[in-house]
């Protein structure tokens, strides 16, 4: 059985890599042609080559999300241990939502925040999914906050956000695969997000939460251990 379980695992992280590459390529050279469109002023061209585009990174990040699974099955997925400036990756996500989005992401840093030790990519990922989620699940007209503290012996990360209540009884599986909010049918998503962070904070030796109420919001908040000088 548990040779059976194996083989799939590895057919689906190598059918996984087939699609991304050319879903890659496809993102890419999306973009050149965009860029040609624009200097004829063609309004439909430019506006079908973005739909492409944007599909094309929706299933290039299903893929993605798909090959980190099929990783943590099989008991492959790992974390590199390094020192991370987590308040610098955190700022140029903001920025970045800002612009993509149009949203006012504020970033407020209560104490001098330290280093951390771990994968600046993989905490990268987290922090994109927690505020990507913000994005999509609150009105437009309300700011995102992310609020960066520490202590002696943790750092904390709080995303949160002013949409509507996630019902009691999903909070615990929310950070379960394939776990949908009701009311984000509408949202594009494969529910796969918030247990690859899970997985992804629990390999820093960390933890990851949410608290939602009617009227206050949504939080997640991440802590990591604070390394000892």
């Amino acid at each position: 059985m548990k040779t059976k379980l194996g083989e799939r695992d590895d057919l689906l992280s190598m059918v996984t890599h087939e699609i991304k590459n050319p879903l890659t390529s496809i993102t890419g050279f999306t973009m050149f042609a965009e860029d040609a469109v624009k200097n004829h002023n063609d309004a439909l061209a430019l506006e079908s080559l973005q739909i492409v585009r944007s599909e094309a990174q929706r299933v290039l990040r299903l893929a993605e999300d798909l090959l980190d699974i099929a990783q943590v099955t099989a008991g492959r997925f790992s974390v590199r241990k390094e020192s991370v400036n987590l308040e610098s990756i955190v700022r140029s996500i903001a920025a970045r939502y800002e612009t993509m989005t149009g949203r006012r992401i504020e970033v407020i840093v209560t104490d001098e925040f330290p280093y951390v030790v771990g994968d600046a990519v993989r905490l990268g990922q987290v922090i994109e999914n927690l505020v990507s989620n913000a994005t999509k699940y609150s009105p437009d007209a309300m700011p995102i906050r992310i609020t960066l503290q520490c202590t002696d012996c943790r750092v904390t990360v709080c995303v949160w956000n002013n949409g509507p209540q996630i019902p009691p009884k999903q909070l615990p599986c929310i950070f379960e695969r394939f776990s949908r909010l009701p009311n984000g049918r509408a949202v594009k998503g494969n529910g796969l997000g918030l247990y690859i962070s899970r997985q992804i904070v629990e390999l820093h030796g960390g933890t990851i939460d949410v608290l939602s109420s009617e009227g206050e919001g949504t939080c997640f908040t991440i802590e990591l251990p604070r390394p000892i000088n």
